[in-house]
């Protein structure tokens, strides 16, 4: 393959990961450069284009990168996702960056706002359109995901008062539709022009929304009040504050939708209040 058809490809590459993914534009970024890189040096060393890579070949070039575990994961990631893409095309009918090890990293603790900061947000969202103020409620009050969000149906609010969808890895979730959520979701259901897409395109209410059209509203918001805001910091803010006003970890490990209660416990590090206070009522002495 030759270096101007392997550019070619990579272009495609990084718009399949915009077009079928969602990648954001960083990451489309970062696999681009990487398949690149990975070009390059198969060429160099293994003296054949990145296509024909074994497994053992993409090993070899992810630890001729820089000793970190993060960059490492990062060109992991980005070799599973191109092979994917070659898959897709009908270039080859495997994936060898599925047979790369995975480095352990430190879990890093998700990143709640305080409970000042998202009270003016959703003051501030409430303002504003109709179709914007149910999205940000909707993460405010719902802790979905991004993804969970822009595949949202109308016929998924249901009258009952609960949110019923397909979550993550296909399975169903139901949440409690908050008051407030409720009403911001009544009034833009009357706006709506999308009979189907609860947060349709501007461009073709057929379709939902893109990635970026639902980033770019709630990092606006987040922009009036100083915060560099994205989607998932609401779904971390969610679980967070349900914890704090009394929720155990089972009931949020259900709002959230996590399969282990572990990837639960982590919130519990966020902001330990109620830690606090216990320590404060913590003595050595007798009890009269």
């Amino acid at each position: 393959m030759s270096n101007r058809k392997s550019h070619e490809l990579y272009r495609a590459f990084s718009k399949w990961g915009w077009d079928a993914k969602g990648y954001t534009p960083r990451t489309r970024y970062q696999y681009y450069v990487t398949a690149l890189r990975a070009e390059g040096w198969m060429r160099e060393h293994r003296s054949k284009s990145l296509v024909w890579a074994t497994p053992q070949d993409l090993k070899a070039f992810l630890f001729s990168l820089e000793p970190s575990a993060w960059t490492r994961n990062g060109a992991r990631a980005a070799m599973v996702a191109l092979f994917d893409f070659f898959i897709e095309q009908g270039i080859t009918d495997q994936n060898p960056g599925r047979a790369l090890p995975r480095l352990p990293t430190p879990r890093p603790l998700p990143k709640a706002l305080s409970t000042e900061q998202a009270r003016k947000m959703i003051g501030i969202a409430q303002t504003l359109q109709p179709q914007v103020a149910a999205l940000f409620l909707t993460f405010a009050f719902g802790g979905l995901r991004i993804a969970e969000v822009r595949n949202l149906e109308w016929r998924n609010v249901e009258e009952d008062g609960w949110l019923r969808f397909e979550g993550k890895g296909r399975k169903e979730r139901a949440v409690p539709i908050h008051p407030d959520l409720a009403v911001a979701l009544g009034k833009w259901h009357v706006e709506c022009p999308s009979a189907r897409w609860v947060f349709p395109s501007p461009r073709d209410p057929d379709r939902q929304a893109s990635f970026t059209w639902i980033r770019d509203h709630v990092e606006s918001i987040g922009d009036t009040v100083g915060v560099d805001l994205h989607p998932h910091a609401l779904r971390h803010t969610a679980a967070t504050r349900l914890l704090e006003t009394g929720a155990d970890l089972r009931t949020v490990q259900e709002f959230l939708g996590h399969a282990s209660l572990a990837t639960t416990t982590v919130y519990t590090k966020i902001r330990p209040a109620r830690l606090v206070e216990a320590m404060r009522r913590m003595t050595y002495e007798e009890e009269s």
